[in-house]
Formats: C-alpha cells, sequence, structure tokens
C-alpha cells in the first residue's frame, strides 16, 4: 500500500535547473490542517468508509509503516569536491531533533574529507540570520540548517544564495519555491505520511472512539505536514463513522521547552481527563512534555517524531511514551552533503532514499541506541565520493 499525497517527482526535480541553490528539508507548500469533521468527508485518500474496513486499512499502514526498510542510498555519483568548508546551524543544539542531524551532517562532511563547524544559535531565530551572514562572511561555502523556519531568516539565506553560497535545510519551514533544487528528502510529504501513520497507531491503539490532545510546536514546517497528517486520518476516521476527535491544540515554541512545556503538558491533560492520547510535534517536546506528566503524577500514551534517543528508551521501558515516527538523521546529514556534491559538480540534486519509520516497542533498535535507518549508509556514499 501507498499513501503518499499526489505529487509527481518530475515537478520537484525541475526545480533542480533553477540558478538559486536551496536545500530544503521541507521546503515548498506545506499543508494546511483540514477542516475535519465527518461533514468534512474524510481525506482525499480513499480511505474506506466502512469502519470495520477502516481498522483493516489502518492496520495496514502501520504494518508498512513500521516495516524494516530496505531502501539504501544512491549507488553512483560524482567523485568528491575537494577542499570545502561546510557551516552547520541547527535550530538549537539544546533539541535533539535539531542536534542529531546537524552532528550527522558534520560527520558527513568530515567524511567528505572537508571542515565542518556547528554554529548554534539556540533557538534564537536572530542569532540564526547573523550566523547565517557570519558564515558567508568568514568564507564557508555552504551552509546546512537543521530545523530552522526559513522564512523567519530569509533575507539572510537570499544573502547566502546571492553569494553562491550552498544552504542545505532539513525539516525548515517553507521557502520561496524558486530558490529550491531539492528536498531532503525530496518529498515533503514524507513528513504528512509520517502524520497520517501516527494517526493509524493511535486508532488501533485507542479504538475508532480515540480521543487526542495535540502539543503541536507549528513554528516548523515539517511540524505542520505531521500536525496536517494526522489530522488527515482523522477526517478519515470520522467519514468512515468513527468517534475520532481532537479534544485541545495546543502550540509551543522550542524555547518553551524547559522552562513551560512540562506544566503546560500537565495542564492540558488536567483539563482533559477524557483523552487517551498526547500527540507532540517532536521527540524533544514530548519527552520534556512526559516529564512534567511524572512529576503532576498524571498518565496518558504519548505519541511523537524524530526517534530521539531518549524518546526511543522511553518507549522501551514503557514509560510515558508509546511510537515514535523517527527519521535517519545520520543518512540525513550524508544526503545533504552528497547533494552539495553533486551541485559542485555541475549534477541535479537527487532523492537520497530516506523515508520516515514507525517505532515502537516491537521494532526498537537492537543496541538501544539512535534509529539512523535499517542500513548502514556511510560506506555507499565513501563509494561513490571515492574516499576512504
Amino acid at each position: 500500500m501507498t499513501f503518499t499525497r499526489q505529487k509527481t517527482a518530475g515537478a520537484l526535480l525541475g526545480l533542480a535547473a533553477t540558478a538559486a541553490l536551496l536545500l530544503s528539508g521541507c521546503a515548498g507548500p506545506t499543508t494546511g490542517a483540514p477542516a475535519g469533521g465527518a461533514d468534512a468527508g474524510g481525506s482525499d485518500r480513499g480511505a474506506p468508509t466502512d469502519i470495520q474496513e477502516f481498522t483493516e486499512y489502518a492496520e495496514n499502514i502501520v504494518t508498512e509503516a513500521s516495516a524494516e526498510q530496505a531502501k539504501t542510498a544512491p549507488t553512483t555519483g560524482p567523485e568528491i569536491v575537494a577542499g570545502k568548508k561546510i557551516a552547520v546551524i541547527p535550530c538549537s543544539m539544546a533539541a535533539e531533533g535539531c542536534s542529531r542531524p546537524a552532528d550527522g551532517a558534520v560527520h558527513a562532511a568530515q567524511a567528505a574529507g572537508w571542515t565542518a563547524d556547528i554554529l548554534d544559535p539556540g533557538g534564537d531565530p536572530s542569532k540564526t540570520a547573523a550566523l547565517i551572514d557570519q558564515a558567508v562572511a568568514t568564507g564557508y561555502d555552504a551552509i546546512v540548517l537543521t530545523a530552522v523556519d526559513v522564512q523567519s531568516v530569509q533575507a539572510a539565506v537570499k544573502k547566502a544564495i546571492d553569494a553562491d553560497v550552498l544552504v542545505g535545510n532539513f525539516a525548515a519551514s517553507d521557502a520561496d519555491p524558486a530558490l529550491l533544487t531539492t528536498n531532503v528528502p525530496l518529498f515533503p510529504e514524507d513528513f504528512f505520511n509520517a502524520g497520517y501513520a501516527m494517526g493509524a497507531k493511535m486508532f488501533l491503539d485507542h479504538g475508532a472512539d480515540m480521543k487526542v490532545a495535540m502539543l503541536t510546536g507549528t513554528e516548523f514546517g515539517s511540524i505542520r505536514e505531521r500536525l496536517a497528517g494526522t489530522q488527515a486520518f482523522i477526517d478519515d476516521c470520522q467519514a468512515a463513522g468513527g468517534g475520532c476527535e481532537v479534544l485541545a491544540e495546543e502550540n509551543f515554541l522550542v524555547t518553551d521547552l524547559v522552562k513551560s512545556l512540562p506544566g503546560q503538558t500537565a495542564a492540558m491533560v488536567r483539563s482533559n481527563p477524557e483523552a487517551d492520547a498526547l500527540w507532540f510535534g517532536y521527540d524533544a517536546g514530548a519527552n520534556f512534555g512526559i516529564q512534567g506528566l511524572e512529576e503532576a503524577g498524571l498518565e496518558i500514551d504519548a505519541y511523537g517524531f524524530d526517534a530521539n534517543v531518549a524518546n526511543l528508551q522511553r518507549i522501551s521501558d514503557g514509560r510515558g511514551q508509546i511510537a515514535t515516527a523517527g527519521s535517519a538523521m545520520a543518512w540525513i546529514g550524508f544526503g545533504i552533503i552528497d547533494n552539495f556534491n553533486r551541485v559542485w559538480s555541475g549534477e541535479e540534486v537527487v532523492d537520497q532514499g530516506m523515508k520516515f519509520k514507525l517505532l515502537m516497542s516491537d521494532n526498537l533498535p537492537a543496541d538501544g541506541g539512535a534509529w539512523d535507518g535499517d542500513v548502514d549508509v556511510e560506506a555507499d556514499y565513501k563509494a561513490i565520493w571515492g574516499v576512504n
């Protein structure tokens, strides 16, 4: 079963001919949240409208999303261009969903024989813009942004592009499509699909009358895609005759993680005692939110995204979180670096192969560490690049 919204690869790959070079993890138009409710007739995904058939449909989605992934990285490409210097700017190194792809990009750049440095703005968009300007002024050849809202730093990004500095992005917000050459992952629908699959997982855990509370984090475009995906599943549940419902939805910022999110989470759960599932837009939020629940003596099944190590451990130990939809962060780092190299070699960027995976107690990494894909791609990239 394929559960991807319609968009042709050609439309995205056609952007590769543009002169400006922005590699964006969630660039392009994000999907607005559907209106919701049975009257909306569900999403446009062709889901069954009989609740028994819909349950089987949800089971198939979860089975596919949690299966072992055999797809590998690209197998052909140009040899590495020598001597490049890369600046890596995460949203905040305090958030694992930002820091892991940043660390992955640094590792990949070093594996290519390049120099790479992390410049941490600590979640402050004004500092992010200043660091982009600094990277351009100090001679970096490319900039990797991880989970940075491009809209908030668009002027700085445009100045970098005008200075012939490549700008790569993972899990970022909308950017001017005229600037795009690719997405890593190539299709932003991967985030939407992860949200839809998480809706299916919650449905199977809590039944056709599941009640969901949401803490979103929609400053990031990838989170808006995930949210839209889960809301589309809830619409489809309602169209099939189910009683799926969002009881409450609140936002939070990455700068709220430590100080206010734990209390906000406890207050939301107290205010919505009928909720049986708590949806977080990303795992760093889930981890701090669950800490707030633990301190308040509250319990509810939590669900998140990114497959952060701390959250995988929670799932393994049965401490508050049930599932996460993970991205292969180290692989993403290699993918961005590989696409940089393709651009510098005069080639088009390619789909780097990574897709999300639904991780639960029965399919966690055997070593207890991070999930970075079901295949080890580093040797494949080194072989393409011609490096040891």
